[in-house]
């Protein structure tokens, strides 16, 4: 979804298939990762998805542009969003959240880049951590899809009383009162507690 390659219609279909087939107790507590030390780095993986050899690799990753970094960073902003605020459990490995790149093994266990992260990146998890942390409702709330398609998906997690309105992609179509606690109702990302 955040590479371009569905437009909302099949995130839609796999979450609602995963929210049908598994008890909220387990669907709240699924580890979402988006890189591991077994799979290529987020942002490499949102860039260049495809696999090779360990020489094609090493070539690939020395020869990918500050444009193509800029746009990795921008759709693993969007992955993580979708990440912390979807049932489950956010984990980030480690390096991602400074801007890390790579393939598989090796090119995904680099150093962490002391002194050289990515502090955007580092301030949009930690708001996102701090989101989540603060919402019973992102941590144990139900899953309803509102709308999906055309470069976006838009969804509602409800506790109790409590509504999120929330909205990744193509910022378009209505937006309900309440209070923005994420981004914006005209930006690609928005949490919003409903009134």
């Amino acid at each position: 979804f955040v590479r371009g390659d569905d437009d909302g219609r099949g995130l839609r279909q796999g979450l609602l298939t995963i929210a049908e087939n598994y008890p909220a107790a387990v669907l709240n507590t699924n580890l979402n990762l988006l890189s591991s030390h077994d799979v290529p780095r987020a942002i490499t993986a949102l860039i260049d998805p495809t696999d090779g050899d360990r020489d094609e690799l090493a070539r690939r990753l020395s020869a990918m542009t500050p444009e193509q970094l800029v746009l990795g960073k921008e759709r693993f902003k969007l992955a993580s969003f979708l990440q912390f605020t979807l049932p489950g459990c956010p984990c980030v490995y480690y390096g991602d959240e400074a801007g890390m790149t790579g393939y598989r093994d090796p090119f995904n266990r680099q150093y962490y880049p002391w002194d050289r992260e990515d502090e955007l990146l580092q301030n949009h998890i930690r708001t996102l951590a701090h989101l989540r942390n603060d919402s019973q409702v992102l941590k144990r709330g139900d899953l309803q899809v509102l709308a999906a398609g055309n470069g976006s998906i838009t969804f509602r997690r409800t506790l109790g009383q409590q509504r999120l309105w929330i909205r990744c992609g193509t910022a378009c179509g209505p937006v309900p009162d309440g209070q923005v606690l994420f981004g914006g109702p005209d930006e690609a990302m928005c949490v919003m507690q409903e009134a």
